[in-house]
């Protein structure tokens, strides 16, 4: 059970970063992409 709360909390903490260091909407929505991707992996 550790496992999965390091992995949802890593996911937290991408998403976070995307939010606080995108610097426009499209390099906002590429990071978003990749993120998603790890969402679903």
């Amino acid at each position: 059970m550790t496992c999965q709360y390091k992995k949802a909390y890593d996911l937290v903490q991408g998403l976070r970063s995307i939010f606080n260091t995108a610097t426009s909407i499209q390099t906002a929505y590429t990071k978003l992409a990749h993120w998603y991707k790890d969402v679903e992996n």
